[in-house]
């Protein structure tokens, strides 16, 4: 059952005072990657200071598309075609929380209840709204564009992503929107690697630190 995204504001999403370097980022899980949930998973890492961080998976989706979960949470709709766009999963953590991530250019953003920029590391901007009305925008075909509507989040503890780092779980790559949001969705993670200048077929999994 979907449930619907709450209308506030997660506690981790508030603009942090201690800024730190990864916000912005995108993380690109290395071949080995043993956790079957992150999988050849890129991430854009949206909040991180010295209390963790939290990000999105923007290459795995759901079963469903925004329109079913949008007569499960029985909203008016009539943006048929945007409505077919598929559900992501965003990460395992709060499952039923929903996320807008967009980089719509427009000040309507300014106008929802919950919607906080992120600074890419490329210089652009993004808006990551948690509130019902950016999902209501939507579904009334009056939205942003380009978007991604996940459930669920990826968190981490104080200096756990930091460690997974020095383990080679991740590797670091510029935001760049043009891979997220115009790069087919079962390439997104390929395109990631070898814009690091990696060759995936040539690539060995379990590489050692520096």
């Amino acid at each position: 059952m979907i449930i619907a995204p709450s209308p506030t504001l997660s506690p981790a999403l508030h603009p942090p005072a201690y800024a730190a370097g990864l916000k912005g980022h995108l993380l690109v899980a290395m071949p080995g990657m043993h956790d079957p949930r992150f999988v050849q998973s890129i991430m854009l890492i949206c909040h991180h200071d010295h209390e963790g961080a939290l990000g999105l998976v923007l290459n795995r989706i759901s079963d469903f598309t925004l329109h079913d979960l949008c007569v499960q949470m029985e909203l008016p709709h009539d943006a048929q075609q945007m409505l077919q766009l598929p559900v992501h999963i965003g990460g395992p953590m709060d499952t039923h929380r929903g996320f807008l991530l967009h980089a719509d250019p427009s000040p309507l953003h300014q106008k929802w209840q919950h919607s906080l920029p992120i600074m890419t590391s490329t210089g652009q901007t993004l808006h990551l709204t948690t509130s019902l009305d950016g999902l209501q925008a939507i579904a009334q075909d009056q939205g942003p564009e380009p978007f991604i509507f996940a459930l669920g989040y990826a968190g981490w503890s104080a200096g756990q992503l930091e460690k997974e780092l020095a383990d080679n779980v991740w590797l670091t790559l510029d935001a760049d929107p043009r891979l997220l949001f115009e790069t087919a969705i079962e390439q997104r993670w390929q395109q990631a690697f070898q814009s690091l200048g990696f060759q995936l077929a040539n690539f060995c999994p379990t590489a050692g630190h520096a």
